[in-house]
């Protein structure tokens, strides 16, 4: 049997994350923790210093992100397929609720948003990411480069971010236009149902779940649950990490396979 050696590092107030940090592992177990990986707080109510700017044509929208339902010190196991397993010691199992007070429509309303109290980016948190991603689609039929860039911006690589506009995955893009329309992409949302249209409720609230599926061989990713009212079975966004300054730490999240978001719901 072959161990991995691996920490998932909590995000503090400053963008640090509070665990122990790579040159401090020892060979043996993954000493995980996707549970303290943001130790979430309400967002402050504060205006931004963009939200006084009177011009602004951005959305004033507030983030809340609860990891309260999430059990921790769980032990995950996860092989390979090739004879080589990986221990996940605290690994964390349950529900993530991401709020949205109101939808983002454009890549201003997601660069202006509101959130919560030592999230410094949108980047900063594994959760907000499949939230947003939903949002972008949902203008794909809408505003097709409004759509890209918001879409560009949330899926941004983490080595990417010091760099020029990055077109996130161009395989996605043309399969996303193989369909006339998603009608039903909001129903990753509470409330949204075939009856009303798939408008959901306000504020918009999103559940993902962290399972033992949600680790992989990969120590890189981590992989959230999301289910829409449209679709029997649920669908796993993966989350990749990048730890964008060398330090052993862990500091940017991004999503990936956002096409799978619109698999099955698109229309030709």
């Amino acid at each position: 049997m072959k161990t991995r050696l691996f920490t998932l590092l909590a995000l503090t107030a400053a963008l640090a994350i509070n665990t122990t940090s790579c040159n401090q592992q020892k060979k043996g177990s993954v000493n995980t923790s996707i549970a303290s990986i943001i130790p979430q707080e309400e967002a402050e109510e504060a205006v931004s210093e963009d939200e006084n700017i009177a011009d602004s044509p951005a959305k004033k929208i507030t983030v809340r992100i609860d990891d309260s339902k999430l059990s921790k010190k769980n032990t995950v196991n996860v092989g390979d397929g090739e004879r080589n397993y990986y221990k996940y010691d605290n690994a964390a199992l349950g529900t993530v609720t991401v709020t949205l007070s109101d939808i983002p429509e454009t890549l201003d309303d997601i660069k202006n948003m509101t959130l919560p109290r030592g999230t410094a980016d949108i980047h900063n948190t594994p959760y907000l990411g499949p939230a947003l991603m939903v949002c972008a689609l949902n203008q794909a039929f809408r505003d097709k480069e409004e759509c890209k860039e918001m879409l560009n911006y949330v899926a941004k690589r983490g080595h990417d971010i010091n760099t020029g506009v990055v077109d996130a995955y161009p395989s996605d893009w043309s399969q996303l236009y193989q369909y006339k329309a998603i009608p039903s992409i909001l129903s990753y949302f509470e409330g949204a149902t075939k009856q009303n249209n798939w408008t959901p409720k306000k504020p918009l609230t999103m559940k993902m779940q962290l399972t033992q599926y949600s680790y992989t061989a990969d120590e890189f990713v981590i992989r959230l649950l999301v289910k829409s009212a449209a679709k029997a079975s649920p669908q796993y966004v993966e989350v990749w990490m990048d730890d964008t300054d060398n330090d052993g730490k862990y500091d940017y999240f991004y999503p990936i396979n956002y096409i799978n978001l619109a698999h099955s719901l698109g229309q030709y």
